[in-house]
């Protein structure tokens, strides 16, 4: 009897932040089907495609036939493979099904943070749990981010509860935590949060090289790196092909040039963190991307208690555990330090742009997003540390009100960056059970910035959309001229039959050697039944010769190259993780 009220107030606070989830992405549902702007466009076709070869077909997502004349679909970094918009968008447009993904996803972030706070910091003042919590979850830049339609930082709510796990290991040394992290870790790279992933392994690089100085122990580092092998191992079926896609001669970076120095005026930088008036439209001198890269209202409170932190960590050496006030100070600084950008040849975004994994991701103001979560946690040890569940009635008093009406500023402000962001018209259309279109429409001439999400429609309306917005691309090879299996010899295409991954089609041979070409673009990956594969010495699209007189049905057909050598390597991770679970294996320094 004596566990049931607590098993009663845990469901109730779970309850709350569900409901403060549901209270702050509420403009959202402003219009429940409409589709949504900028970037919103390209995340709804992925998802919708991810369906669309599931559902239709019963084909895994591995080549994506529905823009940009082909691409490859396993090896594209944001295509998010365990979303739950799928199992939603059963019984809902995918629209709706995003925009209840976005408020479980930051019920998912309340709640990571809450155990942070409590079971690994100790906090139990539950206004001041409250308000740290929202500092994070409710903070300008993922709020501005997914108003932009950048889905893909999603995988950043998932930041509260992969570093829960791996603080427990580096607390335990049990080798079974750090598997659960490495878990999380993979995980924001199966749902396409791989821009995440960099900003996770600096701060986690960070946490275990201050933590092993301070306690003159190499063991939390060593647990870092096991975090980050269990991370790439679990996700290796996703990395191995994007890495021989990315490095394939057949891989176009549509991004544009970046200009430089990238960073952060310090005007830039106090207007992000403070300034409640901020919105998407702000400009300043020098300024290289859009508000949207650089806003983060945390609030002035926050900011002070956060500094006010730092600086007691670094000036009292007596403090009970500094050790672990001190990595979190430490990695917060670090943080913010990247987000500043290239403000000289040494800073840490300028020696990032050197460092493989990190020079790929540019905008290093997206670091804000760490440096916030670790403020957080600053200022959480530092008020459990000067223990402040002791504090006079009055003083509990004025922190809970200060502490609330913080929370509810940061919620008030921030809430209002998602209105607007859905707003464009729906798409009456639903998917058809193994009943997709057996030939492949193409729409050649639809702009990607027109109104109502373009792409997403034309792939619902069962075309194929030419004119594509995708910054990784294969080589554009595909045309809109040709069939999509065609020939100039004197062989005959008599038939084709169309699927996303495999294209079959008969044909009757000629007198001669015919090339028979399948109108999409070139990767390695593509193999036939009729022949070797190779790109066209004329279009660069896959194709085939025939032997005079070879008639048949044959087949051509996309697998991801690297994509067994990714299993292997998963299933090696599984393998030794399953040894260390069940042998209890741990990492910690000997008495």
């Amino acid at each position: 009897m004596s566990n049931r009220p607590s098993a009663i107030s845990k469901l109730l606070l779970v309850a709350f932040y569900f409901a403060l989830s549901a209270f702050f992405t509420w403009p959202l549902f402003a219009f429940p089907n409409a589709t949504g702007w900028r970037d919103w466009d390209f995340h709804l076709f992925l998802h919708a495609a991810v369906l669309k070869n599931l559902v239709e077909y019963g084909q895994f997502p591995l080549w994506n036939p529905w823009y940009c004349g082909g691409n490859v679909f396993w090896a594209n970094p944001q295509a998010a493979f365990f979303s739950p918009v799928y199992p939603l968008a059963a019984v809902m447009s995918i629209p709706l099904a995003m925009k209840l993904s976005i408020g479980l996803h930051y019920w998912m972030g309340l709640v990571g943070m809450h155990l942070l706070l409590t079971r690994i910091i100790g906090l139990k003042f539950l206004p001041v749990i409250l308000f740290l919590a929202s500092v994070f979850v409710f903070s300008g830049a993922p709020a501005l981010h997914l108003a932009a339609g950048h889905a893909n930082f999603l995988p950043s709510f998932y930041l509260p509860v992969f570093f829960y796990f791996f603080f427990l290991a580096i607390g335990s040394g049990a080798v079974r935590q750090a598997v659960l992290a490495g878990a999380v870790l993979a995980l924001m790279v199966w749902n396409g949060g791989l821009h995440v992933v960099p900003m996770t392994a600096a701060a986690v690089g960070m946490l275990g090289l201050v933590t092993s100085i301070a306690r003159r122990d190499w063991h939390p580092l060593v647990m870092a790196s096991i975090v980050g092998c269990f991370g790439a191992l679990f996700a290796a079926p996703r990395i191995v092909p994007l890495l021989f896609f990315a490095t394939s001669p057949h891989f176009y970076d549509a991004r544009s040039a970046a200009g430089h120095p990238d960073l952060m005026t310090l005007e830039m930088l106090v207007r992000s963190l403070i300034d409640p008036w901020q919105n998407r439209g702000l400009r300043f001198e020098g300024q290289i991307y859009e508000w949207f890269e650089y806003g983060n209202y945390v609030g002035l409170p926050f900011v002070l208690a956060a500094a006010a932190s730092v600086f007691l960590i670094f000036r009292r050496r007596f403090l009970s555990n500094r050790w672990f006030g001190m990595a979190l100070a430490a990695t917060t600084i670090a943080m913010l330090a990247v987000s500043a950008g290239e403000f000289s040849p040494w800073a840490p975004a300028s020696v990032f742009s050197h460092v493989p994994l990190f020079s790929s991701f540019r905008v290093p103001s997206r670091y804000i997003i760490a440096a916030t979560l670790c403020g957080a946690l600053t200022v959480a040890w530092m008020a459990k540390t000067l223990d402040i569940d002791a504090l006079g009635r009055r003083a509990r008093i004025a922190v809970a009100i200060l502490c609330l009406l913080a929370t509810g500023d940061l919620i008030y402000r921030n809430r209002a960056m998602l209105g607007g962001a859905f707003i464009q018209d729906p798409v009456d259309a639903r998917f058809h059970l193994l009943d997709g279109p057996a030939t492949l429409a193409i729409d050649a001439n639809s702009s990607p910035s027109g109104w109502g999400s373009p792409m997403f429609r034309a792939l619902m309306n069962d075309q194929s959309f030419y004119r594509c917005y995708e910054v990784m691309q294969t080589v554009r090879k595909a045309d809109t001229t040709h069939q999509l299996v065609w020939t100039d010899g004197d062989a005959q295409i008599t038939s084709t039959t169309f699927s996303p991954n495999q294209v079959d089609f008969s044909v009757t041979g000629g007198r001669t050697p015919s090339r028979v070409r399948l109108n999409q673009n070139y990767t390695p990956g593509w193999s036939s039944d009729a022949g070797g594969v190779q790109p066209d010495p004329e279009t660069g699209q896959p194709s085939v010769v025939l032997r005079p007189g070879q008639t048949g049905t044959y087949s051509f057909l996309f697998t991801p190259p690297g994509l067994l050598v990714g299993y292997a390597l998963a299933l090696l991770g599984l393998g030794v993780a399953m040894y260390a679970w069940s042998f209890g294996v741990e990492i910690r320094k000997r008495p």
